[in-house]
């Protein structure tokens, strides 16, 4: 019983940190788009301005970043409670922590970039 509480413990803390990783991707595509598009002086469609692009852009980065999401964290649910029958737990949730680290790393090193 305590490992399976451990075990939603840490789907808890993993799914937070994989909502902040979405949201410091959605900074960084935003912050890309800007500078590459806007910043370079492309001029917007016929009927449309460079801040309806952007903000276009934001929308459809939220719906996919928040599906991923939500496909990630119902994943991490059954990757980790195979991992409590496999007596694998603490090694599953590393990997997955280590991988969501990175891919924050990443996101803020390229909203740096873009800056």
């Amino acid at each position: 019983m305590a490992r399976y509480l451990a075990c939603y413990l840490l789907w808890v803390a993993l799914s937070v940190l994989g909502l902040w990783v979405a949201l410091a991707w959605r900074a960084a595509i935003v912050a890309l788009v800007i500078a590459t598009r806007v910043g370079v002086g492309i001029a917007p469609t016929e009927g449309t301005t460079a801040v309806a692009q952007v903000q276009m852009v934001d929308q459809l980065a939220v719906i996919a970043l928040v599906l991923l999401w939500l496909g990630g964290a119902v994943w991490l649910e059954s990757h980790l409670r195979v991992g409590v029958a496999r007596d694998r737990l603490s090694s599953r949730a590393a990997w997955i922590a280590a991988l969501l680290v990175v891919l924050l790393g990443l996101a803020y090193m390229l909203s740096s970039v873009a800056a």
